[in-house]
C-alpha cells in the first residue's frame, strides 16, 4: 500500500513540477511586460492594457483569411490566426462600470493567486520530505496535500476569471474584420491536477481512519 502511494506521489510530483516550470517563463515575461507598461503609462499619462484574445475566422474554423509571403517565391500562403495580443490605450474609459469593477476585483484575486503559487513549492517540499521519511498516512501530510489541492483550484479559478475579463473587455473594445472573438477555457491541466491531489488526500484520509480502527481493534 505504502509503495503504491509513494509511486503515485512521485508521479504527481513530476506532473506538478512540469506544470510549474511550464508556467514560469510566461509569468516572468508577463511581470516584465507589466513593469514596462507601467513605466510607459507614467510617461504617456494614460492607461495601457494588453488583451490576450482567442479568435476564430468568421467564415469558419478552417477558413484562412490572411496571406503571407513564401520564402520559396511561389504563390502566397494562406493562414489563420488563433490568438492575438492587442495593446489598448485608455481602454478603461470605454468599458462599462461593472466590467471595470470586475476587472480590478480579478486583479486582487490574481495577487493572492501569486501568493499561493509562491507558497505551493514550500508545501510541496514538506509533502515530499514526509514521503521520503515514510510518513505518508499522517494527518499533517494529508492536510498539506489537501491545502495544495485547494491552492491549485484557486489558481485555476482566478486564471479563468482573468480570461473572462479579457474576453469581455475585447468584446467591448475591439472588432475584427475577418475574425470573431471567442472564449477558450485554458489551464485545464491545473484543474485536473487539483482534483487528483484532493482525491489523493481523501484516499489517504480513509486509509488513516482504517489504520486507526485496526490499531484500536488490536
Amino acid at each position: 500500500m505504502n509503495t503504491r502511494i509513494k509511486i503515485y506521489c512521485i508521479i504527481l510530483s513530476i506532473i506538478y513540477i512540469l506544470i510549474i516550470l511550464g508556467s514560469m517563463p510566461g509569468s516572468i515575461e508577463g511581470f516584465i511586460k507589466g513593469s514596462s507598461d507601467a513605466e510607459r503609462q507614467n510617461n504617456l499619462g494614460k492607461s495601457i492594457d494588453v488583451l490576450y484574445i482567442t479568435v476564430e475566422p468568421k467564415d469558419g474554423y478552417y477558413a484562412y483569411p490572411e496571406k503571407m509571403k513564401s520564402k520559396t517565391g511561389s504563390s502566397d500562403l494562406s493562414l489563420s490566426a488563433t490568438t492575438y495580443h492587442v495593446e489598448s490605450e485608455g481602454g478603461n474609459k470605454e468599458l462599462s462600470v461593472g466590467l471595470i469593477i470586475f476587472k480590478y476585483f480579478s486583479y486582487i484575486l490574481l495577487f493572492f493567486a501569486g501568493m499561493a503559487m509562491i507558497a505551493s513549492p514550500f508545501i510541496f517540499y514538506k509533502i515530499l520530505r514526509s514521503v521520503t521519511k515514510n510518513k505518508i498516512i499522517d494527518d499533517g501530510v494529508i492536510s498539506n496535500i489537501r491545502l495544495l489541492g485547494y491552492f491549485l483550484v484557486y489558481i485555476f479559478v482566478t486564471s479563468t476569471l482573468f480570461q473572462i475579463v479579457n474576453y469581455l473587455s475585447a468584446k467591448q473594445l475591439i472588432e475584427f474584420t475577418d475574425y470573431k472573438i471567442t472564449f477558450e477555457l485554458q489551464d485545464i491541466g491545473i484543474l485536473i491536477l487539483a482534483f487528483v491531489t484532493l482525491l489523493l488526500a481523501e484516499i489517504l484520509k480513509v486509509s488513516l481512519n482504517l489504520k486507526e480502527e485496526q490499531d484500536l481493534t488490536i
